[in-house]
């Protein structure tokens, strides 16, 4: 249940970056929303390029999709 609460948060804390700055047409930092409740890696995408993700998740290349 940890790592589903983990993801849930990371996935709230992305949708807020991206509210908050994705108007300024910057690079957004998010957060990795792989199933690893200890993993710390940085995504960094534009705001069109996280639109045209979701609702699918945010990972870092290296890591998958949450089971």
């Amino acid at each position: 249940m940890e790592a589903h609460q983990d993801h849930d948060v990371r996935l709230e804390l992305n949708d807020d970056r991206r509210r908050r700055f994705g108007e300024s047409g910057r690079t957004l930092a998010l957060l990795c929303e792989c199933g690893d409740a200890g993993c710390k890696r940085t995504v960094l995408l534009t705001p069109m390029e996280y639109d045209a993700l979701r609702p699918g998740p945010v990972l870092h290349p290296d890591h998958d999709a949450p089971a």
